[in-house]
């Protein structure tokens, strides 16, 4: 019902529904931290909202799907996705809450709970607060050379939280239709967030990401961090298809490209993340690729002393490829994107202005197909 600018809205008790669809009454942006901090809302419903976000692709019909939004605290709120003002929903957008009470009470929807000025507004991420987080997105590259999202999850970094289920931040995918899904798994439950405390030890601890319902094809799996710097500490995303690893970068993106042509390829426990408090020395230099004697790819000058070098490409096809630089050890030092638009292309190395003096490899890949490996030295 409406009266005088108020919607009321009947929640039944929690053990008779899981969810209930609301909608935005207003033609403006509604703010759910004004309408759950209403002393008349105190206690009607969960902290937990599920909103349509129909930039999700989903599947090949782009039909949209769900992003999990979650009130941690008052003025904390964050979602499965990288952004801002995740608790603003927009004009004409239903959504659905959780009943918080074992008996059936009254939801106010009131104008004074409306998004005061005209904000910007991006609802899927907030990260206002001192926590370590990974995003984790699952895209697909478009007709333009773009990408876009499939569905994504997020990781939380703190010493309060648990490694065990359990923590406010701990929580259950809703299904994207079946389709196109990304989550964490943990103990049989598939997780759209999940909170974890920060390592006190050497010991190796994972994530687990469960892939599901993706058809053949090239994807992308970006990783966003916030919050993530933290001395000592080394996160790595596995492939465990394709028997590979590469590292996470703490303070910006990381982007591993792969292809999916077959069965064994769409494995649901594909990919791991590993992370621990210290550095991980791992001996993951990559073989050298089967050569492909149409395509021309060197380094000049090599070696380089003292300033940049180019990396040259020559008869290729076009599109974007990951250039992936290791030292000798195996460590992981950048990865980067170039994108080819024609049969030629220079991409700059920047010598000894990021690298110290010694040897390293550079993997020249597409969509996780490595095309070339060259021996690079710095002096």
């Amino acid at each position: 019902s409406i009266k005088q600018g108020t919607q009321t809205i009947s929640i039944p008790k929690s053990s008779e529904a899981k969810y209930v669809l609301i909608g935005n009454p207003f033609m403006s942006i509604l703010d759910m931290e004004k309408v759950m901090a209403d002393p008349a809302n105190a206690g009607v419903i969960g902290p937990n909202i599920y909103v349509w976000d129909a930039n999700i692709d989903g599947n090949a019909f782009k039909q949209g799907g769900y992003r999990e939004v979650i009130r941690q605290s008052v003025n904390s709120w964050t979602s499965t996705g990288a952004g801002t003002n995740p608790n603003y929903i927009e004009s004409g957008v239903a959504f659905f809450v959780m009943p918080a009470s074992n008996v059936t009470k009254q939801l106010y929807i009131k104008e004074s709970h409306k998004v005061d000025g005209v904000p910007g507004i991006s609802p899927f991420g907030s990260v206002n607060d001192s926590l370590g987080r990974l995003f984790v997105n699952l895209e697909v590259p478009d007709t333009s050379g773009m990408t876009r999202l499939v569905d994504g999850v997020v990781a939380f970094f703190d010493r309060a939280y648990l490694d065990a289920l359990g923590d406010m931040v701990d929580v259950q995918k809703q299904s994207n239709m079946g389709t196109g899904a990304f989550g964490f798994m943990h103990r049989g439950l598939r997780l759209s967030m999940e909170g974890r405390s920060w390592p006190k030890d050497d010991s190796l601890k994972s994530l687990y990401l469960d892939m599901r319902s993706v058809g053949l094809g090239n994807y992308t799996i970006r990783l966003i961090p916030s919050g993530m710097q933290r001395e000592g500490f080394s996160m790595w995303l596995k492939d465990n298809v394709l028997r590979k690893e590469i590292r996470i970068d703490s303070i910006k993106e990381t982007r591993y490209q792969f292809r999916i042509a077959n069965e064994a390829e769409r494995d649901t426990a594909r990919f791991t993340i590993e992370y621990r408090s210290v550095a991980i020395n791992r001996q993951m230099v990559p073989e050298d690729a089967a050569p492909d004697s149409t395509v021309m790819i060197g380094i000049y000058p090599n070696p380089t002393s003292g300033r940049d070098a180019s990396l040259t490409f020559g008869n290729i096809p076009a599109g974007n490829y990951m250039v992936e630089i290791f030292s000798m050890t195996g460590r992981l030092e950048s990865t980067s994107q170039v994108e080819i638009s024609g049969n030629r292309k220079v991409h700059v190395l920047k010598g000894t202005k990021a690298y110290p003096a010694g040897e390293y490899v550079v993997r020249i890949t597409r969509w996780g197909q490595p095309l070339r490996t060259l021996k690079w030295i710095v002096q």
